[in-house]
């Protein structure tokens, strides 16, 4: 059984990402101008890190809600075929991410 990866383990590999530039920048990375780029990738990803635990939450939420509303749409008229189909594709569509992800809680 997968262990589910929780916000600590996010702020803890998080933690262990900035250790590692500030130990790069502080040492060797002071003349090493991959290390500024690095910096500037790090700053623009890491925010997008800290919110991906988050965002699964809110990806499974708006499954769920996106099935419920497929399955009452569905049952009353085909009046909104297309659109159902479209959003169901949008939901098989994000549960392959978070499959692929590892689908943990």
């Amino acid at each position: 059984m997968q262990t589910p990866f929780t916000t600590a383990d996010t702020d803890r590999l998080l933690g262990l990402a900035d250790q590692f530039m500030e130990d790069w920048e502080a040492n060797e990375g002071k003349h090493d101008p991959e290390c500024a780029e690095r910096r500037a990738e790090w700053n623009a990803i890491r925010p997008l890190l800290v919110q991906a635990p988050a965002m699964l939450t809110a990806i499974r939420t708006i499954i769920e809600r996106a099935d419920d509303l497929i399955s009452a749409i569905d049952g009353a008229t085909d009046q909104f075929e297309p659109e159902v189909a479209g959003l169901s594709a949008a939901t098989s569509a994000a549960e392959k991410v978070i499959d692929g992800i590892g689908g943990q809680p």
